[in-house]
């Protein structure tokens, strides 16, 4: 008998939202989309949303906590004793556990040496931009800012609140259009993927999250000449992702900087930046 709650690493005490954190920690750890469909990943999938349906489900946790009890309780009397075919399924089930386990390992040492390789070639290639932008003569074309440290600042911290605010459109025809990216969530060391549909003329912004297997829509709360703060509301994964965070969209230079904060609006918990799919 499985023990779902070791394959979602909490106690057999745990709370709802500890083992929905943990199941959405997992999920896109092992989400095919994101390890190229390797079928190993999507077994692994299946198991932890297979153990999260059962878990997440009061009724059903109480009938597989009974059955657990009851397994245990046969193993532990002494009069228990397994026959050969037990035992043998016993330690194929510890073999394939070990190889599974091995290969896990490698998988994730692969992955942290690949995403150790992409975080410094960022961290070079941001370090160079950010020399360019120091270096730029001041005012020396019309779309570069006279201030390039305060664009540096914005990127590391999250934009300023926005001083004066309206409700009314003011023609950003720069937001129309699909965007994508990829954006990274601080407090869980994860990325995940963005697909954004704009018409600004109809005030309709669809959002999805693939990766996540969520998404909803935005409302505008506040908006300037190049910048927009919007209210989001889930449709669907609310189980799965946190809803009601509060996003920013900024125009710097023709470059779409998302700022997602969350669990209070002046968290910044997720950021990247978008491109316009052609």
């Amino acid at each position: 008998m499985k023990d779902l709650y070791n394959i979602l690493g909490v106690n057999k005490t745990a709370n709802l939202s500890e083992i929905k954190k943990a199941y959405r920690k997992l999920s896109k750890k092992f989400h095919p989309d994101v390890n190229f469909g390797d079928k190993y990943f999507e077994e692994k999938f299946k198991e932890v949303l297979s153990a999260y349906e059962i878990l997440s489900n009061e009724q059903k946790r109480i009938e597989y906590d009974d059955l657990l009890k009851k397994n245990i309780f046969k193993r532990s009397d002494p009069q228990y004793k397994p026959d050969a075919e037990d035992d043998l399924r016993q330690r194929e089930q510890k073999i394939r556990d070990e190889e599974r386990q091995k290969k896990e390992r490698e998988q994730f040492n692969q992955k942290q040496n690949k995403n150790s390789w992409i975080i410094a070639l960022f961290v070079i290639a941001f370090t160079i931009g950010g020399i360019l932008l120091l270096n730029t003569p001041k005012n020396s074309h019309p779309d570069v800012i006279s201030n390039p440290k305060i664009e540096i600042k914005e990127l590391i911290e999250g934009p300023n609140p926005i001083k004066k605010e309206s409700k009314n459109n003011t023609g950003q025809s720069w937001l129309n259009g699909i965007w994508i990216g990829k954006a990274y969530q601080f407090d869980i060391n994860e990325s995940w993927s963005i697909l954004l549909n704009c018409d600004n003329n109809k005030n309709i912004y669809k959002i999805e999250y693939p990766s996540l297997q969520c998404g909803g829509k935005w409302t505008i709360i506040s908006q300037s000449e190049n910048r927009i703060e919007f209210r989001e509301k889930l449709n669907y994964g609310t189980n799965i992702c946190t809803d009601n965070g509060k996003i920013i969209l900024e125009n710097i230079n023709d470059n779409l900087y998302f700022y997602y904060y969350f669990p209070n609006d002046n968290t910044l918990n997720a950021k990247c930046i978008l491109h316009q799919k052609r």
